[in-house]
């Protein structure tokens, strides 16, 4: 009949709160790129998750539970909180959530045999050296001259041909990776008159 009442502010509308339960995986590259889920509560499309200061790509939302993000690049190895932000300005951080690690430390090239190790001064010796760590580019050195001719066979074993000398008598061979690290063999390889 088109009457009606009013109760004054008797419904409240409450924006839902997110809660992060659980990041996988915690840890990644510096470079960032990573795939990372995120799971929890009351994820709302268009949120936003950080990784310390620094907002993340790729936000996918799957449900209220999971997301999917690309993980930005860090500022060095070491642990950031992850924050989501929905839409609204309600947030949650998860303390330590993620840790960037550093990357490993370059291979150090092992030399376990030279064959022959034995050639003319003139040089041209066909020399096979055995090992670990044999990078593509590596540099072999007999005393201070560079070999020539490298070929990788693969990361254990590589041919180069001896530079010539100006003396016969054993000189040190030092095998350089491209990444800088090196080995050298006291007295590895000898020329002959």
């Amino acid at each position: 009949d088109g009457q009606f009442v009013i109760l004054k502010d008797g419904f409240t509308y409450k924006e839902s709160v997110p809660t992060i339960t659980s990041v996988s995986p915690k840890e990644g590259k510096i470079e960032g790129t990573e795939i990372v889920f995120i799971y929890g509560e009351n994820f709302e499309r268009n949120a936003k998750v950080y990784f310390g200061l620094k907002e993340a790509t790729g936000f996918y939302l799957y449900n209220s539970g999971k997301v999917r993000v690309i993980s930005p690049a860090g500022d060095g190895a070491g642990t950031v909180d992850v924050t989501i932000e929905n839409p609204g300005g309600s947030s949650y951080t998860l303390k330590d959530g993620f840790t960037y690690k550093a990357p490993p430390p370059p291979p150090v090239p092992v030399v376990t045999s030279i064959s022959p190790n034995t050639g003319s001064k003139s040089g041209n010796t066909i020399v096979f050296m055995y090992g670990e760590n044999f990078e593509y580019n590596t540099k072999i050195y007999f005393g201070s001259e560079q070999a020539r001719g490298y070929y990788r066979y693969n990361s254990g074993w590589i041919r180069v041909l001896s530079p010539a000398a100006s003396a016969a008598g054993p000189v040190d061979v030092k095998v350089q990776n491209a990444s800088g690290e090196s080995v050298t063999v006291t007295g590895g390889f000898t020329y002959t008159d």
